[in-house]
């Protein structure tokens, strides 16, 4: 009875071991959750050290954020609150947003969003990279809605609108 004890507490042990290397609670098949504040905060800080390089949509946000440590805090807030539903955002992205509608193109929310999909991919297992990304461009499609309407720049987002949101939405139909 003891070796069989003994035995069970080792195998235990060794799937302990491996399925916490892999991201997996010890002695359960459920997949650990690697959505946590901490997680969070190391995906915004890595992102936004992206954007802010970016050819495209660097020189937007680096004109647009003054202090990059308080910004980079609030936006780990509003990632908490949409992913942990934590509450701790408090804010209104729309207005933040709409303030530079006029800056705003089609074609830097594609680049947003590729990036956030890049970055969420190097630091989330699949299911959470994925979930991640459908939140953002559930988001993309919130905010170009406002900025078009916000803006009156019915034209010219329209025109690119088709490239961007019709991609992610067939992107979330497919995932189901």
């Amino acid at each position: 009875m003891y070796i069989k004890y003994i035995n069970k507490l080792v195998i235990r042990m060794s799937i302990r071991r491996s399925t916490t290397e892999v991201g997996m609670h010890p002695f359960t098949d459920v997949a650990a959750p690697s959505v946590t504040e901490t997680a969070l905060a190391d995906l915004v800080q890595s992102f936004y050290a992206k954007v802010r390089r970016d050819e495209l949509i660097g020189s937007l946000f680096n004109s647009a954020i003054d202090d990059w440590p308080t910004h980079l805090e609030k936006l780990t807030r509003f990632w908490s609150s949409i992913m942990l539903t934590s509450g701790s955002y408090k804010g209104n992205p729309m207005a933040a947003h709409t303030k530079h509608a006029a800056d705003i193109t089609p074609d830097m929310f594609s680049r947003w969003l590729a990036l956030w999909a890049e970055t969420t991919a190097e630091v989330f297992a699949p299911e959470d990279a994925e979930r991640l990304q459908g939140k953002a461009r559930h988001i993309a499609r919130s905010l170009m809605m406002a900025l078009e309407f916000h803006a009156g720049q019915s034209s010219r987002l329209s025109a690119g609108q088709g490239t961007v949101i019709d991609a992610y939405q067939g992107e979330d139909r497919a995932r189901g």
